[in-house]
């Protein structure tokens, strides 16, 4: 029975000694919410103070670039807007608009026309390599018959001339569908 009294009062001490740390903890964290009110009335003050000072010089400012502008203005008189663009009519000399406007249209018909001829003499040349590849490749293909004929050549380098043939002849259709673009574009324009 001796152990009883003696665990209760154990007991007793012990949660004591947790009431008296928890009251004291609470008591602090109190003192710590007064400080923080009076820090943010004091930074509240100081915001406002601060606020009061910024307003008043962008308020000095404003005051002085209007009254920068009114002397600019009353300096400078406006200038007419300069519109973006190439100026073609800028230095147009003697002539009127009209005649200008003209001489540059024919101008511009010139240089299509100068276009379109060197797009066609572009097209004969490629039509022309067209048709020496074409009898290149009829001789290459002939050369190929004897040799295949005749037995002069073994299997590998048949299949490799068969391939390079392939590869010719594959270029050769892509030459003819870009000339065939081409002269459709000539024709349109």
């Amino acid at each position: 029975m001796k152990k009883q009294p003696l665990l209760l009062s154990w007991i007793l001490i012990l949660c004591l000694a947790f009431v008296t740390n928890l009251s004291y903890a609470q008591g602090q964290s109190q003192g710590k919410g007064k400080d923080k009110k009076e820090k943010t009335e004091k930074a509240e003050e100081r915001g406002k103070a601060g606020k009061e000072k910024m307003e008043k010089a962008q308020q000095e400012k404003d005051d002085d670039d209007l009254e920068e502008m009114d002397e600019d203005r009353k300096e400078k008189p406006e200038k007419a807007k300069e519109g973006k663009g190439n100026a073609y009519g800028k230095n147009k000399s003697d002539m009127s608009g009209k005649e200008f406007g003209a001489e540059r249209a024919a101008a511009a018909k010139a240089r299509h026309e100068e276009k379109k001829e060197m797009a066609e003499e572009k097209i004969e040349m490629a039509e022309e390599k067209k048709s020496e590849a074409k009898e290149k490749i009829n001789m290459a293909k002939e050369k190929l018959a004897k040799a295949k004929a005749e037995g002069k050549m073994n299997e590998e380098e048949i299949s490799k001339r068969e391939a390079a043939i392939q590869k010719a002849e594959a270029k050769l259709a892509e030459l003819e569908n870009t000339v065939s673009r081409s002269k459709k574009k000539i024709k349109e324009q």
